[in-house]
């Protein structure tokens, strides 16, 4: 016999059942107060399970109707909400969802549900909607996973200011934790906060942060520019390494940043071997996979302009692309300084449409492109004040352009190009976590990627009809007003006054987070060619005139 008061279980699943396969008017309403009555003396919690059951049977609207009823008599039950929210969202309604989650008081949202509904808001674009949540709900003494977690949901979104709020509120409670310590730092290094990354980094060293998860100490080398061959940093990276337990990215990532600061005094030699040993480990550890990529490259080698491309509702879209280390964040930070322009990094959102349209085949339906433009236009566009141009400067996006051209044919390219050698040694130089760039760590490979791209580059160029700009990074370094004129023509926008450089306000993530900070210098140009003497792998793969005696930087 079941508890007195409790209604039995299969009564209630009687009501779910009844409610979910009426037909008419009628039968919905008796059978919607049938599952009202059943779940009088059920917590708010079972009202949330019962609608979501609706929901996924179909019943969309009784379920809307379980939840308000749910909402109107406990307002703040945090499980009735975030399903409505879900329901509504999922229905194409992320506004009203992120707007009911709004008017919640903080500390309704308790764990598990703050991480959820913060995941619902995210993974529908409302970025701005998600970091109000997230710093109202998430408690700073929250358990660390929690918080990580919230974080890098923000940080997936590019709201890395609310990120490091979060991530500095919970370091006032837990501030020897040294995975806070490290993201708080990594996040500062993207905001153009050297010192206090320098400082977070140096606390997450002291309090044994996993240098086989958090590449620590490479990124403390890139917290400044070194001038004294015997800065502590040196011996405290040279110790570290001396570690038994450290895997080869580990390993690699250290060497790196040895490597940086000896270029930094002068030190090419040294340079040259630490790079060539962490390249080494990297390539070890994780060779490049040439047949994926040339999978992904040669079938669109021989692709015609798109026959199907769409109105897509208007999308403003501008891909800056090129090898990487090739200007793409230069260019895109240049553009950042137009209040109608909305840089959003390099999101992996077109990629991803591209292989989903790739799967579908050529006969995809308007209304399947209309959906993928959606999709992404909801990412650029996110829930911040609408934009005159979205910029997305994921480099490799070169092979998706054509899906760009088919679902956005109002778009814009943008084609960064830079000196081969010298973007080689650039990639070469820098260390890359992601399998995606693999090819970085090997001369040759990079030959290869490079030499696709510029096939790839050349055959968009003739085939679709996306209006095109390149822009030559010696140029955009020798005469930056000028290409700065040059890419506001291109986009229609007003030229700015000299000296007005918003760009220090937008986040940087990408490997070029020191340099897109500093005025523009010519430091970079011609340091293939100091390096060259040094490599012979370098100048095998990419031959070159005769160099000069390698000689230090000019800062």
């Amino acid at each position: 016999m079941e508890p007195q008061g409790l209604p039995p279980p299969l009564v209630l699943q009687r009501c779910l059942h009844a409610c979910a396969r009426a037909s008419g008017a009628a039968e919905h309403n008796a059978a919607l107060d049938a599952l009202l009555h059943a779940l009088q003396q059920q917590p708010a919690a079972q009202w949330a399970e019962a609608a979501a059951g609706l929901s996924r049977a179909g019943a969309g609207a009784a379920a809307r109707a379980v939840l308000e009823a749910a909402i109107a008599r406990w307002p703040q039950a945090g499980e009735p909400v975030l399903t409505l929210a879900q329901l509504l969202a999922d229905r194409g309604d992320a506004a009203a969802a992120a707007a009911l989650l709004g008017r919640l008081e903080p500390g309704v949202l308790a764990p598990p549900l703050d991480l959820a509904a913060l995941r619902l808001l995210c993974q529908h674009a409302r970025l701005d909607a998600a970091a109000r949540l997230a710093r109202a709900h998430l408690r700073a003494d929250a358990a660390v996973e929690t918080t990580l977690e919230a974080i890098r949901l923000l940080r997936q979104g590019q709201r890395e200011r609310d990120a490091l709020a979060i991530a500095e509120a919970a370091l006032h409670s837990k501030p020897t934790e040294a995975r806070l310590r490290a993201i708080a730092g990594s996040l500062c290094m993207a905001l153009g906060q050297f010192s206090p990354a320098r400082e977070h980094f140096q606390a997450a060293l002291r309090e044994g942060i996993d240098l086989n998860t958090w590449f620590v100490g490479q990124a403390l080398a890139h917290c400044q520019r070194y001038t004294d061959a015997d800065h502590p940093d040196r011996r405290l990276l040279e110790g570290l390494r001396r570690r038994t337990d450290l895997t080869a990215a580990a390993q690699a990532a250290l060497a790196f940043g040895l490597a940086k600061l000896a270029e930094d005094v002068g030190e090419l030699g040294a340079a040259a071997r630490e790079y060539r040993h962490a390249n080494g480990l990297l390539s070890a550890a994780r060779p490049w996979n040439r047949d994926a990529w040339h999978a992904d490259l040669d079938p669109r080698l021989a692709r015609s302009a798109p026959s199907d491309a769409i109105d897509s509702g208007g999308l403003a879209a501008v891909f800056v692309v090129g090898m990487p280390r090739t200007g793409t964040t230069l260019v895109a930070q240049r553009l950042a300084r137009h209040p109608g322009v909305r840089v959003r990094g390099e999101p992996p959102f077109l990629e991803y449409v591209a292989r989903q349209l790739d799967a579908l085949g050529p006969r995809t339906g308007s209304r399947t492109l209309q959906q993928a433009a959606a999709f992404y236009a909801m990412q650029m566009r996110q829930d911040d004040a609408p934009a005159d141009w979205y910029v997305d400067k994921n480099p490799l996006n070169l092979r998706w352009l054509d899906a760009a051209a088919r679902l956005f044919p109002q778009a814009r390219v943008i084609v960064c190009r830079r000196a081969p050698r010298d973007c080689a040694l650039s990639i070469w130089t820098q260390f890359f976590a992601e399998d995606t760039y693999a090819f970085a760590s090997d001369f040759a490979a990079i030959r290869e990627v490079h030499d696709g791209a510029e096939a790839l580059l050349r055959h968009w160029r003739d085939v679709l009809p996306l209006p095109w700009l390149e822009v030559d990074y010696a140029r955009l370094v020798d005469d930056t007003a000028g290409v700065d004129a040059e890419l506001a023509s291109f986009l229609g926008l007003p030229p700015l006054a000299s000296g007005d450089d918003a760009a220090t306000a937008t986040a940087i993530t990408s490997a070029s987070l020191w340099q897109a900070r500093q005025p523009v210098y010519r430091h970079a140009l011609g340091r293939g060619e100091r390096f060259a003497a040094l490599l012979p792998e370098l100048r095998a793969a990419f031959p070159g005139p005769e160099v000069s005696p390698p000689r230090p930087p000019n800062g």
